[in-house]
């Protein structure tokens, strides 16, 4: 297999995981229409950088972090509905202003942050990269440290590509909604958050410590995006 079909098999596979809308997606939204899309742009930047950590797992092998983040799933995932309880809340409750023109380096140094950690909450991802890479067929004889440093260079722009057209997309519709409008759809976009953390934190309560043999697996998020 040629570097070039490693790079773009690497490009395809961070595409098409960031793909399915989740919170990740709703946030780099929610940021490029209340911030402008620089911030947006940045947002996503942050969400690519931790699909590369987690296909740099997959892909490399290190076992001994997999199996921390397996092992703690339940806290890690908490701690990502708890913070979408806040961000959800923040949104909601806070002054509903469009000034793109006024926004800092360390706030967008915040957003990319925050939207690291938060995608960082969902290990499970993991799995997901290794399923793929069966999928295409990329097994480990292809995967010496240049093929292997190919493939996540590959995730990391595809992943980008997809949260890049995400802002495009946010900026052509904020272009073609009135100020009115733009503050209901980022009202909205904060409580879909903030339903998308409790759902979480409620899937997490009942899958490990099920309520008269309740579960609710059809509640689980979409969360790479």
């Amino acid at each position: 297999m040629t570097n070039l079909t490693l790079l773009v098999k690497g490009l395809l596979i961070g595409f098409f995981t960031a793909v399915p809308i989740g919170p990740i997606g709703i946030m780099c939204i929610q940021q490029s229409i209340s911030c402008g899309k620089r911030q947006g742009f940045i947002s996503g930047l942050g969400a690519a950088t931790a699909d590369m950590l987690f296909g740099s797992i997959a892909i490399f092998g290190v076992t001994m972090i997999s199996d921390f983040l397996m092992d703690n799933n339940l806290i890690i995932r908490a701690t990502g509905g708890v913070m979408l309880l806040v961000i959800g809340t923040r949104i909601m409750m806070g002054r509903q202003e469009n000034r793109p023109s006024e926004v800092k380096r360390d706030n967008m140094f915040q957003s990319y942050l925050t939207m690291l950690l938060l995608t960082l909450t969902n290990p499970m991802t993991i799995l997901a990269y290794m399923t793929i890479l069966a999928l295409f067929n990329i097994v480990s004889t292809d995967r010496g440290p240049l093929s292997s440093s190919l493939l996540v260079t590959g995730i990391f722009f595809g992943s980008a590509l997809w949260f890049s057209l995400l802002t495009v997309l946010a900026h052509v519709l904020k272009s073609r909604l009135t100020e009115k409008a733009l503050i209901r759809l980022n009202r909205a976009l904060g409580a879909l958050l903030l339903i998308f953390g409790v759902f979480l934190l409620i899937n997490q309560v009942l899958e490990h410590y099920p309520v008269f043999g309740l579960s609710l697996p059809h509640l689980r998020v979409p969360f790479s995006s």
